[in-house]
């Protein structure tokens, strides 16, 4: 039964480490396509100048779009930033404790 619960846990920790992942890669990519693919926003979408980018900048603000309103994709990225905090904070106590 200890094992199983281990295997969910690591399923959840990665699903979140996924979740993060997607989440901020959209916000960078639709960041980047406005700040330097010349891309702008018209109304309610983006225009962009390249078909590659107007693809990738669809994509981006599609994923936002949908961790917006559901709120799943943000709750689990949430919960990436809480493992990689915690992950941290074991790293730096057991860097420490060598130390000494």
């Amino acid at each position: 039964m200890v094992k199983l619960g281990r295997g969910l846990f690591l399923i959840l920790r990665i699903v979140c480490y996924l979740a993060l992942v997607v989440v901020v890669g959209s916000v960078v990519a639709l960041m980047s396509a406005m700040s330097f693919g010349g891309c702008m926003q018209s109304g309610d979408s983006i225009a962009c100048a390249s078909s590659l980018l107007q693809v990738a900048a669809n994509t981006a603000s599609n994923t936002l779009l949908i961790a917006s309103f559901t709120l799943v994709p943000l709750l689990l990225a949430l919960g990436g930033i809480f493992f990689l905090i915690q992950a941290l904070v074991r790293t730096l106590r057991h860097s420490e404790g060598a130390d000494l």
